[in-house]
């Protein structure tokens, strides 16, 4: 036996018997100075510190044995696939210990990474044959230190093994989840604390590789070298240095940041998925679809670096299990409070989800309901979102490239921090590069739904929360879904907005998408929408799938195996994409917003091509002989029958022939044109309609004379001879009649009818000089911050796209602001007039829609604005065609009913995580970045609640507030709304004695507890999102609308902030000035006090003020008394009619406040 062979089993007998760990006392390689050594020793001596980093790397890469998985021994060995220790030098116990292992889980596999990687670095030992009795000495330990750690490992597997024995795998019927604190074990000096979290946020927030992170920290490593060796008196050792990780996965791996994912291999051409097997057990796709075809894809591609050649996956789908994430969450301080804190509780000034019908009725109306549990146990609900996203932006390979993110929030979370992104559940990463097609999206959902079904049905036990040590059950469920209208379609299992059926709410089709009158439509019921699914299911062919879908629009569903699902109301209008597709198609298609076209009101749109007058002739004749049948078969041209009913003022755009031809027989018979059994009061005796169609088609054919063959008769076409004066000898037959008309007429030219050349005219409704003005009142106007400012050159293709947030600002403050003015004064265009108040109706809908409170007063108000708004279209944009998009908004009053105020489920931060998840930088390669976006986005998500919610030493206090203000201007709303927050630079200021007394009197007029006379002066105060400063320090944030006790509203600016230092909480006083206003001369003149939707005769939020304040009183108020703000914007007086300068104030009173 070698002497390292002996010193190894000595070590190993000893530690047996004691369990003394010796590894950190094992002397580093790099503490030898190795200058004393001969070059053959000190070749040895570099090998002995490459394996001792290798090992520690070894040691610090991720592997959290909490979630380790163990087979079951009754499950059949014949179908469950054991864990392979091919190759790996154990005793047979730990052997069959390891093939205990679930084979596919993730830490099975970070348990076999470090097991082969200690094998390889022993052998490696083995061959270093050292002489030095220093270097002997450090190659026995490091044998020592290995095998200890090998020990260690498998004696860790061993005692979850029997931890998972002795509690059982169930617990109250919920599967258990064990949980270990995330919190690294492993404790490190501050000063690498630090440097680990600034490498962090460098890689998860700052996008930068993990290769240049390993730069970074090996250059900093450096850096501290450096100082100490300048500075003797330094405090940094070689231990604080040392702690110092130079790999970004040690580095990640102190802070414990990453979850669990299940990993399955996903067939690129059919997106079947499959657990992770290798490429020996599953080479290629076994899908045989409904046609009998093989896939037959390759499922794994062979890499080569070197000499090594390995297979790794063609697609990756990966999803992070409920309760993994789950664990974490409920082990955050604090949480489980405001988890249990959510039940139903129906709202007359609804204000959350809770608050609306649907979870009070959940699961069912007399079910009881599934908020309703036993004590200790927590019940959840989450909203689900789902979408697919360009990885390398739009600016990258266009649309061509696609992958998908599903992440839920959790409902029972406040709103004010539920879509935080440490709050947010990265359910899975879809593969691209294209989205999956019609039912495939299925295959992905499996393992979500799975995940779901079990939460849902029996729950899971959490072995340990923060405020149930012990372990606590959850149960939860996922009933709402918010995303767009293609995403949600392919998640439910529905037709898209160009299907036939567009609508998922009621039997409206494409051809009667411009009747707004919901009750001319039957409402989809689940039952036979659960037929037409189960003929779906049943069909013995993709061609008979393929008809059910063409008819009924329906398909299978993953979320159909829960009985309460609703795929048609199940998942919401999404507010957001709503409200920014029905706005850009009003201002840019309907108004036809415009920089370089003049202002005018279009009378008319070019057809696809001129009507011919022998077109006409046959149009007009057919309208007045034909039967309503016959009409309906007439197959005249669409051009022709699109003017046939612009002539007669019939709205045509967008809508099919076959509609038209109904509208036209209606239009008919109301004029007297048809008798009520659809016969013509005035018949065709003399075949006039049929000679028009053939000499129409004769002018065709000498293109094609085929055309003239299927369309005339031999008494057409001798009627056309004797019409058009051409010889007959009675025996011609049609061949011969044909050609002699052909040949009279090859010459003659046949006029178009002058109106159907019209190009169409080159104005617009905001027109260039419209525009301008706009642009005018938008450099002037002060938006507070947490309102989205409009680009000011919206109306131009250079700003490239703009967002919900930002049309939303556009229809709500800026165009209604400057229409008003321009075409809501005394003496306006009453065309223009017109669309104003039309647009102003949509206005007010999407202002209702950004309500945070909504009462059922308000959902009827946003039901008549909008039908308004729907109502004019026809006839003020009869050129502009009806979307799916205008029609589903006729549905949204369901939601505002069954879930309460649209904010709450509104898409905007899932669609700002998808714009990180863009800037996330990545390899690039399809297949790979999924995983990588998956773990990065976690690990910040993860990083961000460690910030929050992890004490860190005293001495990195400065350190903490660096970070927390980085985060905090990175990520959705992180500041709690439940309590006032201020700023203030300096000491106590001294008031001077007016303004005390002033303060004095106010407190005891209102019987408030007197303010000491030493105060802060705040810069701001913050409550949640919403900022309120003194308007000379940020004007934007200034100006406010209050109410004091029972008095109207007064509208003015913040002067002065004051805080009492010694209040917790913070006692605050604001020191109002109000605007002056108008005399009642001047105020008649006003076009948005008099205006009959915005102003003082319906909701009255917007105004004129002088441009001045009240120099003779000042208001003191509480925050509590603060409405909302106020955009602020010079008025521009086009008639000269009012005496002083003048500004528009518009409130911003959100929370639904009713003003006076």
């Amino acid at each position: 036996m070698s002497a390292s062979n002996q010193s190894r089993d000595l070590f190993r007998g000893f530690m047996q018997k004691v369990g003394v760990d010796f590894a950190d006392e094992v002397p580093r390689t790099s503490d030898i100075e190795s200058m004393k050594f001969s070059p053959s020793d000190q070749a040895q001596h570099l090998q002995l510190q490459s394996i001792q980093s290798r090992f520690e790397d070894y040691n610090d890469s991720p592997c959290n044995l909490a979630q380790l998985k163990f087979i079951s021994p009754s499950n059949d060995s014949s179908t469950h696939t054991t864990t392979s220790v091919v190759g790996l030098s154990v005793p047979s116990s730990d052997n069959d210990l390891l093939r205990s292992l679930d084979p596919v889980s993730i830490t099975t596999k970070q348990v076999l990474y470090r097991l082969y990687g200690y094998q390889e670095l022993i052998s490696a030992l083995d061959n270093v044959q050292c002489i030095h009795p220093e270097l002997v000495d450090c190659r026995t330990n490091l044998f020592s230190a290995i095998e200890l750690q090998v020990y260690r490992l498998l004696l860790a597997i061993r005692n979850e093994k029997l931890d998972h024995e002795e509690m059982g795998t169930h617990f109250d019927g919920a599967r258990r989840v064990n949980f270990v604190s995330p919190q690294s074990a492993k404790q490190i000096p501050a000063l690498a604390k630090a440097i680990v979290i600034l490498i962090s946020i460098i890689h998860c927030m700052m996008n930068v590789a993990r290769e240049h992170c390993g730069f970074i920290l090996k250059c900093i490593r450096s850096v501290l070298q450096i100082f100490r060796s300048q500075d003797s008196h330094s405090r940094l050792t070689d231990a604080l240095i040392n702690a110092v990780p130079t790999t970004l996965p040690t580095a990640l791996q102190y802070l414990a940041l990453q979850d669990h994912l299940d990993i399955y291999v996903a067939c690129p051409k059919c997106h079947s998925i499959f657990k992770d097997l290798g490429a020996t057990d599953l080479p290629t796709c076994p899908t045989v679809n409904l046609d009998g075809t093989l896939c037959d894809a390759e499922l794994y591609i062979q890499r080569h670096r070197g000499s090594r050649t390995w297979s790794t996956p063609v697609r990756c789908f990966s999803h992070q299990p409920l309760e993994s994430w789950l664990a974490r969450l409920l082990n955050r301080p604090g949480v489980e409070d405001l988890l249990e804190a959510a039940r139903p509780l129906l709202q007359e000034h609804c204000t959350d989800v809770w608050g609306a019908s649907f979870l009070s009725n959940f699961p069912s109306d007399g079910q009881p309901s599934f908020f309703e549990a036993p004590v200790g146990e927590l019940r959840l609900a989450f909203l689900v979102y789902h979408d697919f996203f360009n990885p390398y932006g739009n600016q990258i390979a266009g649309k061509k490239r696609s992958i998908g993110v599903v992440m839920m929030a959790c409902l029972n979370l406040p709103p004010d921090v539920r879509y935080d992104i440490e709050n947010i559940y990265f359910a899975a990463m879809i593969p691209g590069p294209k989205e999956p097609t019609l039912e495939t999206i299925n295959n992905y959902l499996k393992p979500i739904v799975d995940n779901l079904e079990e939460h849902y049905k029996s729950g899971v036990y959490i072995n340990s929360t923060f405020k149930y040590p012990k372990g606590r059950k959850v149960r939860s469920v996922a009933p709402i879904q918010s995303m767009d209208i293609i995403a949600s379609r392919a998640f439910g299992g529905l037709s898209g907005p160009s299907h036939t059926k567009f609508c998922s709410f009621c039997d409206a089709v494409l051809s009667r998408i411009d009747i707004f009158d919901l009750t001319q439509f039957n409402t989809r019921s689940m039952e036979q929408h659960r037929l037409h699914v189960q003929e779906w299911l049943s069909a013995q062919s993709l061609k008979e799938r393929n008809a059910v879908w063409k008819e009924h629009g329906v398909r299978y569903s993953e979320f159909l195996r829960f009985e309460w699902w609703n795929a048609l109301t199940g998942t919401t209008i999404a507010p957001m994409h709503w409200g920014k597709n029905v706005i850009e198609k009003q201002v840019r298609e309907n108004m036809g917003c415009s920089v370089t076209a003049p202002t005018g009101i279009p009378s008319s749109r070019p057809l696809s091509r001129p009507i011919s007058e022998l077109e006409l002739e046959w149009g007009k004749l057919a309208l007045a002989h034909s039967s309503a049948d016959e009409l309906s078969k007439s197959k005249l041209p669409e051009p022709l029958v699109r003017f046939l009913c612009m002539q007669r003022g019939i709205f045509e755009a967008g809508l099919n022939v076959s509609r038209l031809l109904n509208d036209l027989n209606e239009w008919r018979k109301n004029n007297h044109i048809l008798a009520s059994d659809g016969s013509p009061t005035s018949p065709d005796r003399n075949g006039a309609v049929q000679l028009a169609k053939t000499h129409y088609y004769l002018s065709k054919a000498r293109k094609s004379a085929s055309v003239l063959k299927s369309n005339s008769t031999v008494e057409s076409l001798q009627q056309l001879c004797l019409k058009l004066k051409i010889p007959l000898t009675k025996k011609e037959k049609k061949p011969e009649l044909e050609q002699l008309l052909l040949d009279a007429t090859k010459n003659v030219s046949i006029p178009n009818v002058r109106e159907s050349e019209n190009v169409g005219q080159n104005v617009a409704v905001l027109g260039h000089d419209v525009v301008e003005q706009v642009k005018l009142d938008m450099k002037e106007t002060q938006f507070p911050s947490f309102l989205k400012r409009p680009p000011i050159n919206f109306a131009t293709v250079d700003h490239g796209k703009i967002g919900a947030e930002e049309y939303k600002s556009l229809a709500m403050v800026s165009l209604p602001i400057t229409l008003i003015r321009l075409w809501g004064c005394l003496g306006a265009n009453p065309a223009y007039r017109e669309r104003l108040d039309h647009f102003l109706h949509l206005s007010v809908a999407i202002r209702i829609l950004a309500y945070q409170t909504i009462m059922a007063h308000d959902i009827n108000l946003f039901e008549y604005h909008y039908t308004q708004y729907l109502l004019g279209l026809k006839t003020l944009y009869p050129f502009s065609s009806i979307v799916p998009v205008q029609h589903l908004g006729l549905h949204i009053p369901y939601f505002l009913h069954a879930l309460g105020p649209s904010s709450r489920y509104s898409e905007n931060t899932p669609e700002m995580i998808i714009g990180i998840l863009e800037d996330i930088s990545t390899n690039h390669k399809i297949g790979e970045l999924e995983q990588t976006l998956h773990r990065e986005m976690i690990m910040a998500a993860n990083l961000r609640s460690l910030m929050r919610n992890t004490p860190l030493p005293m001495e990195l206090d400065q350190f903490r507030n660096v970070v927390e203000k980085f985060l905090g201007n990175r990520y959705p709303t992180s500041v709690t709304a439940s309590r006032w927050q201020t700023s203030h630079s300096g000491g106590a200021v001294v008031l001077d004695a007016d303004t005390y007394a002033a303060l004095a009197g106010w407190c005891q007029h209102n019987h408030k507890k007197l303010f000491g006379r030493n105060l802060y002066l705040c810069s701001q105060i913050r409550l949640g999102n919403l900022i309120y400063q003194p308007y000379h320090i940020a004007s934007a944030n200034g100006y406010i609308g209050f109410r004091q006790q029972d008095s109207s509203v007064i509208r003015g600016r913040i002067e002065t902030i004051f805080q009492e230092p010694s209040a917790n909480p913070p006692r605050i006083a604001i020191v109002v000035r109000a605007f002056k206003s108008l005399s009642a001369e001047d105020a008649r003149l006003d076009p948005y006090l008099h205006h009959p939707i915005v102003g003082k005769p319906r909701f009255g939020f917007v105004k004129l003020y002088y441009n001045a304040v009240e120099d003779d009183q000042a208001h003191i108020i509480e925050p509590a008394d603060i409405l909302s703000h106020l955009v602020v914007t010079n008025y521009h007086d086009s008639t000269g009619g009012i005496t002083a300068s003048c500004i528009v104030v518009m409130d911003l009173d959100l929370k639904h406040a009713v003003h006076n």
